[in-house]
């Protein structure tokens, strides 16, 4: 007799990135002819949106007015009177001879409709003359502006309307560009773009261009026109990537930002961000009118931050906030210290491969008085973490030194140059099991200091799998 014991094992793969290429889908006009709207409290444009739609770009124009009268930008107004936001820096105007505006709006996120649909310009209700174009863009998911880093080029005053470079860097994206012209010629396309839409109101012209082939790097692309008064926004729209990962990874996508000194908050731009990533904010309060009790963070897509600690000490305190699903795009992030004004700091990192509900185990904090602060050791739940840990002193002038036992965590910033102290926000990805990790610096001179620590936990969990096995006699 013989027994032969049969084992089941298994892999586990996981899956990288992927980035699709942005798309021009369709342009549709509001008016055609000579005429524009006028004494109107609004305006339609059929748009035909498809089942491929990942994006809404809407250019309003004034056509004998500097003012731009449209007020706001609705999908669906007898519906879901769903907003299209306005471009931040997105309005150009000419204010002297023939004066004129364009201003572009945008929205890529969330369900398009799939059929025609109307998109109604509400405007002030003049004699001003008012013109807009609406334009769709494919892609494989969510789209935003300003890809790249890039952000909204104007051209203002007396000139010819040109073409504009836009640096989206590593990101592919496409250009397109709204333009007003004090002169009777219709604006045209310029080298490696193509006309969407114009209109001859006689003694001035509006027109809309895009990059004919979308593309990184410094790139141009828009309409040409005659000398004249003229008003142009140059743009670029990329898809947004997505984290498709399943452990932890850093994008590399960080920023940096401080208050004014006595401020009520202050904001930071973190850019190109993925979709559903993760989203981690530490703030560190030097010096404060008050002692706050706690931080508020929140950004214009997400709204408001999950609390992952707060540690305060006197006239000062550190934080770290997250958001675990974010969609993706240019986040303003904007912290608050509750009840107070403060000189502050905000860092902010993104990562890939977290989940839903990330937190692992009870973070842990730490307060004293030293050239050697330290969080303490804590106890994540689970394999395979992303640790944060994050310090403020209140140390001036002086720098300060991560990992000062040697425990390999990699910097995301740091501020040595604050109004009243230091601050340090770094990150470790562990392999396995997470044990009992800590972190801890020195700075140059000694000082009151408060640290924290936490952890969080990736979107997929790898275990071993057992089966039972199954004994043969024969």
């Amino acid at each position: 007799m013989r027994k032969i014991l049969l084992l089941l094992s298994f892999f586990v793969a996981l899956s990288g990135e992927a980035f699709a290429v942005i798309g021009f889908e369709s342009s549709t006009e509001s008016h055609t002819g000579t005429t524009g709207s006028q004494s109107q409290a609004s305006f339609d444009i059929t748009v035909p949106f498809t089942a491929n739609s990942k994006g809404l770009l809407v250019f309003t124009y004034n056509a004998n007015s500097n003012a731009n009268d449209g007020t706001s930008v609705k999908i669906d107004p007898a519906g879901t009177n769903r907003d299209v936001p306005a471009v931040t820096g997105g309005l150009a105007s000419d204010t002297v001879g023939e004066p004129g505006s364009c201003k572009a709006w945008f929205l890529g996120t969330g369900a398009f409709p799939s059929s025609n649909t109307t998109v109604r310009i509400n405007r002030n209700n003049n004699a001003n003359i008012m013109y807009a174009v609406a334009i769709t863009v494919t892609a494989g998911a969510n789209t935003y502006y300003n890809a790249g880093g890039s952000t909204p080029v104007l051209q203002e005053g007396d000139g010819a309307i040109a073409e504009s470079f836009l640096n989206t860097n590593a990101i592919t994206a496409m250009r397109f560009q709204c333009g007003y012209n004090g002169s009777n010629n219709a604006p045209a396309a310029g080298a490696n773009s193509t006309l969407l839409q114009s209109i001859d109101f006689g003694s001035f012209t509006a027109g809309a261009c895009r990059e004919t082939t979308a593309g990184s790097g410094d790139r141009s692309a828009g309409c040409t026109a005659s000398s004249d008064d003229r008003a142009a926004v140059t743009l670029a729209i990329a898809e947004i990537p997505a984290c498709s990962g399943t452990t932890w990874t850093s994008t590399g996508i960080k920023a940096t930002g401080a208050s004014s000194s006595n401020a009520d908050s202050a904001t930071l731009t973190l850019g190109d961000t993925s979709t559903n990533s993760f989203i981690a904010v530490s703030v560190s309060i030097f010096d404060s009118d008050a002692n706050p009790a706690s931080i508020t963070v929140s950004d214009n897509i997400n709204g408001t931050y999950t609390s992952s600690f707060y540690q305060g000490i006197t006239n000062g305190g550190i934080g770290i906030r997250y958001f675990p699903t974010n969609p993706g795009g240019n986040l303003i992030i904007t912290a608050n210290p509750d009840g107070a004004t403060s000189d502050f700091s905000i860092m902010a990192h993104e990562f890939c491969g977290g989940h839903a509900t990330p937190a692992s185990g009870s973070p842990v904090t730490a307060t004293g008085s030293s050239t050697t602060p330290s969080t303490g050791a804590m106890t994540p739940a689970d394999n395979n973490v992303l640790l944060l840990a994050s310090v403020v002193a209140h140390v001036t002038p002086g720098t300060i030194t991560e990992n000062a036992g040697g425990q390999g965590f990699t910097l995301s910033n740091e501020r040595e140059d604050g109004f009243g102290g230091t601050s340090s926000f770094v990150y470790k990805i562990i392999s396995g099991a997470p044990g009992t990790p800590s972190e801890s610096w020195t700075t140059t001179n000694s000082g009151a200091w408060a640290a924290g620590i936490a952890a969080f936990k990736p979107a997929f969990q790898p275990t071993p799998v057992v089966r039972p096995h199954r004994i043969i006699n024969y």
